[in-house]
């Protein structure tokens, strides 16, 4: 039976495994209610940010481990650098990079940032 998440124990909130399996539910399974399709590739890395934001701030709010502190670092731009830093980076990187192949494998428009121009409709006849 899933545990509530403020039932969490620290351990799991500080469990690096926790967050690599989270990400792939979020690529391959995880499914959006509002669009009916997989989360995007930003989108993914910003669950996976929020996750570790809000894992931090329940971890502080007990009262944080040297253990919870140290592993929180990861998500600090100031040890982006560090180990646990190019875990973090590492893991929203990979992540990202497996929903990106998911959507062009499926088809999807992936940018949708400007509008396509094709130049050969734009040549001028001599």
């Amino acid at each position: 039976m899933p545990v509530p998440w403020d039932e969490l124990p620290e351990e799991v909130l500080i469990n690096r495994t926790v967050y690599e399996d989270f990400a792939t539910h979020l690529v391959f399974e995880y499914i959006s209610a509002k669009t009916q399709k997989p989360l995007g590739e930003g989108s993914v890395g910003d669950y996976i940010g929020m996750a570790l934001t809000l894992a931090r701030n329940r971890c502080e709010a007990r009262g944080t481990s040297p253990a919870a502190q140290t592993f929180f670092k990861c998500h600090l731009k100031e040890c982006q650098h560090d180990e646990a830093g190019r875990w973090y980076k590492g893991l929203r990187s990979s992540a990202e990079g497996a929903a990106w192949k998911r959507d062009v494998k499926a088809g999807e428009d992936i940018d949708k940032s400007t509008v396509p121009i094709y130049l050969d409709a734009h040549v001028v006849p001599k």
